[in-house]
Parts: structure tokens; C-alpha cells; sequence
């Protein structure tokens, strides 16, 4: 079953929630490391015409609803469609968004440069109670005339927003599934023949351990994983085709253009599912003794004589943090300088972001805003910027353009 609201003004308000979130936490803000002193932006879902009482206003108005059109008369759910009273309403909502700060026109279009980012980021909205699509509509000037003449205020800046696809709540409920059968027909045929499988690798699955602070909830927490990661010291699994096979005795790691490659069959380890292995990689960073350097790589099973290699896949070697507690709240010295250890934090590819606050790789100690790598890349200090804003900031690690897993968080007082 799809999921249903029967309220279109809480989908409003969801979306006036991640604009506030965006207006707080705006990198164009000097208290976030940008170069505009933050002024108050009030988000509203009222109609241009009841605003415009001051100050710098942001409204998202719901101007108009229209059923979905791919979704008309499609099942929900099962292979059939179900009774127009027993389906879901299937609605796209398009809404006006407009910014107003007076005869500051810095401000106005300061206010509709956060909105836009905040939505052109995160154009999927899912939580387990609710899930949409949100993009900006090509509108020309003529069409958003002919709706501010509606309206009967003056036109501002604006933009039209599409959010699909939102159910309301069918009249009827779905019926009770029938009764699952009662017999089955076998039919017998003569075994097939084994078939000669080339080796192949279709994908590699890891496991990342979310942990939700203290008094938050568990959608609070939010990270995007693009590709496995395969992060030294824990198992990585990878499954296929053919891999019991002797031309898939041998694993394989090499450079994205294919010129380096390693042999690292003392990687792989027994899986409990067939046609599957195991990727275990070294604690230690630096091949060939130890794992790769963070980054993307190219992974092959094969043998060297005569030479066979499988197509490959793509993994990414994360940096490895250690010692993380529960909760993982990292607190500083007596100098006001924090420490993160691990493996793989290679000086000059090493990025520390502090949420959206990026800091600047520096010498040692670090100052303000600032961190360091030691040269053996397993350790980083860093102290926080001094303009921070008082809260709670998850402590953000890339190598290579690689993230590691969420881990460490810190508490500005």
C-alpha cells in the first residue's frame, strides 16, 4: 500500500521545515563560514497578499492541486487495480514559492537562493511515514503574471515547485487478501546440464552503523552511500557468478585507469552463501603490504596463468576511524584541540567538515578552523572555527573524495 496523508497542509509543512533548516544552516552565513551577516528570513505557507508585514518573508503557497496522471488507475499494490473508492487519490501539488524583504532586493534574493538550494538538494523526500518528489517547474514570465494578477498583489520574485506524487487516504479499505491455496501441480523433467559460467561480479554489500544522539530520532540522521565501502579492518562482502571456478581463484584490486593492479587473494575469505566471498582488508594502509589508499577502485577475480580476468567492479576504500565510543561525542583537550585516529588520512587529500562548516588543512597545532595530518596519515587534529554557532555537529572525514562512515560528533557549548 502506498502511503496516505489525510491532510495536504502536513506535506506544507514538512516543506517549510526543510526550508527553516536550510535558513539555519545556510554556508552563506558567517556563522557557518560564508560572507553574509545572518538577518532574520520568516517561512510561511500563506498567500503573498496576508504577508508582506515587514522584514524579510519567504512564503510556499499551495496554488494548485492536480491529479497524477501516471498513476491514474494504477494498483497501489498486487497485480490488479483496485476500486476507485479502495485506491489512493494520486495528487501532484504545485506551489508557489516567493521571497519579499521590502526595497532590499539583496535580501530578497538572498532568501530565494537558500529555498532553491534546499530543495535542489534533497529533491526525494522519504521518511517511513511519508514520501514525495520535489522539483522547480519551468514557468515563463507570462504564465506567473497571469497568477500574481490572481493574487492581487504586486509581483515578486517566484518560482513553481512540484511536489508528486502525495496519496490521500482512500474511503474504502483495501480487502483481505483471498486464502493462500491449498495444493500446487509438480511437473518432472531430466536435470539440465552444468552450464559453462564465466566468472563474473555483480555487486559488493557493506554494513554502516548509524548512531542516533542522544534525545534525536532515528530519521534525523542522515548520510548518502553512492557505492560500497570497503574500509580496512572490516569485511566487505562480495557476491557473483562462477566463483568457485579455478579461473576465479585469484583477486584482483587495480587503479581506475587500469595501468596498476595488485594481487589480493589473501583478501578473500569463505562466505556462507554460494558464488560469494568475503573482502577482508588489512587494518593497515598502504598496498601491498597493507590495504589501498582511500579511493575508488577497480575489483576482478581471475588467474594469472593462463591470464583470465572477470569484468570488474567498483569499490571505494574508506578511511578508518578508530575508537569510536557510544555516544561518540569526541571532546577536546585542555587546548580546545580534538584528536581523531585511524588509518588513511593521506595529507593533502584529507577534508574535515563540520556539517557544512569546512575546515582548513593547516600546520601543527592547528588554530582556529583549522587541522593537521600527521605524516603517517593516522591521526588528525583539528580546533573548531570560533564563530560556531552553539549545538551539536556531526564530524565529517573524505580521503579521496571518499567519506567514511558517520562516527564522531562534537557538542559548541
Amino acid at each position: 500500500m502506498a502511503w496516505t496523508t489525510p491532510d495536504l497542509s502536513s506535506v506544507t509543512d514538512t516543506l517549510i521545515a526543510l526550508m527553516s533548516d536550510a535558513i539555519t544552516h545556510s554556508p552563506m552565513w558567517t556563522v557557518n563560514g560564508g560572507v553574509i551577516t545572518k538577518f532574520a528570513i520568516t517561512p510561511s505557507g500563506a498567500f503573498p497578499d496576508v504577508l508582506r508585514k515587514g522584514g524579510c518573508e519567504l512564503s510556499l503557497t499551495l496554488a494548485h492541486v492536480a491529479p497524477d496522471p501516471a498513476w491514474r488507475n494504477t494498483p497501489t499494490a498486487g497485480p490488479r487495480a483496485q476500486l476507485n473508492a479502495q485506491q489512493p487519490l494520486a495528487l501532484d501539488l504545485t506551489y508557489l514559492l516567493s521571497s519579499f524583504a521590502g526595497d532590499d532586493f539583496h535580501q530578497e534574493q538572498q532568501a530565494m537562493s537558500i529555498a532553491l538550494s534546499c530543495f535542489h538538494a534533497r529533491p526525494i523526500y522519504k521518511t517511513p511515514s511519508e514520501e514525495f518528489s520535489v522539483g522547480i517547474e519551468p514557468a515563463t514570465l507570462d504564465e506567473l503574471s497571469r497568477l500574481w494578477q490572481s493574487i492581487t498583489v504586486p509581483m515578486r520574485l517566484s518560482a513553481l515547485l512540484r511536489v508528486a506524487v502525495v496519496f490521500l487516504q482512500p474511503r474504502d479499505p483495501t480487502p483481505v487478501p483471498a486464502a493462500p491455496p491449498r495444493h500446487a501441480d509438480l511437473v518432472v523433467a531430466p536435470a539440465l546440464q552444468t552450464l559453462d559460467i564465466a566468472p563474473q561480479l555483480f555487486q559488493a554489500a557493506d554494513r554502516i552503523d548509524f548512531t542516533v544522539p542522544p534525545g534525536a530520532a532515528a530519521d534525523g540522521v542522515l548520510e548518502q552511500v553512492s557505492q560500497a565501502l570497503a574500509i580496512p579492518g572490516r569485511p566487505l562482502f562480495v557476491g557473483g557468478q562462477g566463483l568457485d571456478q579455478p579461473t576465479a581463484a585469484d583477486v584482483y584490486l587495480s587503479s581506475l585507469d587500469g595501468l596498476t593492479e595488485w594481487k589480493v587473494t589473501g583478501w578473500r575469505l569463505a562466505a556462507p552463501l554460494a558464488d560469494s566471498f568475503v573482502l577482508d582488508l588489512p587494518a593497515a594502509i598502504g598496498p601491498p603490504a597493507g590495504a589501498a589508499a582511500p579511493g575508488t577502485y577497480r575489483l576482478s577475480v581471475g588467474q594469472d596463468a593462463p591470464p583470465v580476468r572477470s569484468g570488474f567492479i567498483l569499490i571505494a576504500v574508506a578511511p578508518r576511524i578508530d575508537g569510536v565510543l557510544d555516544p561518540p561525542l569526541l571532546t577536546p583537550d585542555g587546548g580546545g584541540i580534538y584528536t581523531l585516529n585511524g588509518a588513511g588520512f593521506t595529507p593533502g587529500a584529507t577534508e574535515i567538515v563540520l556539517d557544512t562548516a569546512a575546515l582548513i588543512a593547516g600546520s601543527s597545532p592547528p588554530a582556529a578552523g583549522k587541522f593537521f595530518v600527521n605524516a603517517a596519515g593516522t591521526q588528525v587534529r583539528f580546533r573548531r572555527p570560533a564563530n560556531l554557532e552553539p549545538g551539536r555537529y556531526q564530524v565529517r572525514v573524505r580521503v579521496g573524495g571518499i567519506a567514511a562512515p558517520p562516527a564522531w560528533w562534537i557538542d559548541v557549548p
